[in-house]
């Protein structure tokens, strides 16, 4: 489940258990209890509304755990994971992730594929030069993968302590 959908769902966890926790607070109340309106209190027999205060706070916790879940999960990098290497972006690729959270995330998630061996789209050529560095065990691996702002390449020597992430277009123009 990608992290958006996620965050999705704790915000409508979230707004549900507030909701719910309203409700019974107005429950608690006793608003809702026709009799309690017309009657006096105490002639109600069996009110309890303990429950509905019980219930209130229960609600309210879940709500809350939610809520900080959620910003857990929204501020989690992938960076951290890759702590073992240095990541280089490209000025281009930096200016993009400061400036749009998504973006961010599709090339937190691209570093993800990429350190679990899914290069992504190739062509035969970098396919081919993948094969034959793994094969020797020295070389270069590419990885490129398709983004909201273009294709991004990922590229890193075989022991994986420097990785460089930038877009495609921009290593043609700098060869």
């Amino acid at each position: 489940m990608k992290r958006e959908s996620i965050i999705k769902l704790l915000n409508i966890c979230v707004a549900g258990c507030a909701v719910a926790a309203i409700m019974f607070l107005f429950f608690y109340a006793g608003s809702s209890d026709y009799w309690t309106m017309v009657e006096p209190r105490a002639t109600v027999p069996g009110n309890m509304d303990k429950k509905y205060a019980l219930t209130t706070l229960i609600l309210g916790f879940i709500a809350l755990a939610c809520h900080m879940v959620k910003c857990v999960i929204k501020n989690y990098s992938y960076f951290d994971d890759l702590a073992a290497s240095q990541v280089f972006c490209d000025s281009s690729i930096a200016t993009e992730v400061e400036h749009n959270r998504f973006f961010e995330m599709q090339v937190c998630d691209f570093l993800q594929m990429f350190k679990n061996g899914v290069y992504g789209d190739l062509s035969a050529s970098s396919k081919a030069i993948n094969k034959k560095s793994m094969r020797r065990g020295k070389g270069q691996l590419i990885g490129e993968y398709h983004s909201t702002r273009g294709n991004v390449r990922i590229i890193t020597n075989m022991d994986r302590t420097k990785i460089k992430v930038t877009f495609s277009d921009t290593i043609y123009k700098a060869a």
